[in-house]
């Protein structure tokens, strides 16, 4: 099973590593909103149904939603979405994790396939799980030009975000014992969810909707 896993994200990483960051990337204009998170589908892109449906009602602000989560590209299927277990989800999560924590050639692919998120002005992040990991990789490569504002709901990192430019609202639940015990971001709202509620949450909602129609 683990050299398969392996075998499996190895096939991952030659795909992301063939993906042209400035020819076919979807992270191409200002006003951007996209859910970042890690992948439990290492074969897609794609986003469930009630992360498109949050994307779509969150749009009313006046951005423009990616659908698709990473690594964002023309090139890398974003479509249709596989039918995987939670035991499944679990496993490929966590083995997502060990490589975005430890492997550098990976590393070095999510700040590659992400930087062009940077040029832009005006951007809205919805990071779920571990997608505040993923982020925290780019910063630690990259400086922020301008403000990037970040909705992480129920977040799973291996270090904290920080910087002048970030705009950083945590929202964690009560019953999320996967965020509460492996992340140390300092908490603006909390919630009765579990790790899997937020999105479905309509206080949840409100609060991101309420706070990016003000930007």
């Amino acid at each position: 099973m683990e050299k398969f896993a392996m075998f499996h994200f190895n096939h991952y990483k030659k795909r992301l590593q063939q993906l042209d960051e400035q020819q076919g990337s979807l992270l191409n204009q200002d006003k951007l909103l996209l859910i970042l998170s890690g992948s439990s589908q290492l074969n897609t892109a794609a986003l469930s149904t009630v992360q498109k449906e949050l994307l779509q009602e969150l749009s009313r602000a006046g951005y423009h939603p990616v659908f698709s989560n990473f690594p964002y590209h023309q090139q890398f299927t974003y479509e249709k979405s596989d039918n995987v277990s939670l035991l499944q989800a679990s496993c490929s999560n966590i083995n997502y994790y060990w490589h975005a924590v430890r492997d550098k050639s990976f590393q070095a692919d999510i700040c590659r396939l992400l930087k062009p998120l940077l040029q832009y002005r005006d951007c809205v992040i919805i990071a779920q799980s571990q997608g505040i990991n993923l982020l925290s990789i780019l910063l630690q490569q990259e400086r922020l030009i301008h403000p990037l504002k970040v909705f992480a709901l129920g977040p799973v990192a291996h270090s904290q975000l920080s910087s002048s430019l970030l705009d950083l609202h945590v929202i964690k639940g009560y019953r999320d014992y996967y965020s509460r015990f492996l992340d140390r971001h300092p908490v603006q709202t909390w919630t009765a969810d579990n790790h899997f509620d937020y999105l479905s949450n309509p206080d949840v909602r409100r609060i991101i909707y309420d706070r990016i129609k003000t930007y």
